[in-house]
């Protein structure tokens, strides 16, 4: 349902929040078990958004820009996915002129992961263990 770079993203997030220290991109990319390059591109995304920041040098690496508990999964899923996402039509059609017989059961549907994903954040996934993820 959720696009790699997403899923990307909330695991480095997980492990920024386990962890509580700096990380640099090469650490962050094998802890959260994302490829070096595609992590840099993902970090890039999650500091333009204002979820992590970084900081070049010696001692350097990423951190949260915030707590974890105010990172919402939305914001990530949004950073990544577009806004746009919870209203799209499950056959991918640019507007629903004529309603099929999946539209409102979806359409609830994506309502209520939505959410779910804005009232869940990094800090409870951390909180309750979640961030044990194979890598």
């Amino acid at each position: 349902m959720f696009q790699k770079d997403t899923q990307q993203a909330l695991r480095s997030l997980i492990v920024l929040a386990t962890e509580q220290r700096s990380i640099a991109v090469g650490e962050l990319a094998k802890l959260s078990g994302t490829p070096a390059p595609t992590l840099a591109k993902v970090v890039a995304t999650l500091g333009r958004h204002g979820l992590v920041q970084g900081r070049p040098g010696p001692g350097g690496g990423y951190t949260l820009a915030k707590s974890a508990m105010e990172i919402s999964l939305h914001d990530v899923v949004v950073a990544f996915q577009g806004s746009e996402f919870v209203g799209a039509c499950i056959f991918g059609q640019a507007g629903c002129q004529v309603k099929c017989s999946v539209h409102d059961p979806w359409h609830d549907m994506m309502n209520q992961l939505f959410d779910y994903l804005k009232k869940t954040h990094i800090g409870d996934v951390v909180r309750v263990g979640a961030s044990n993820f194979e890598v």
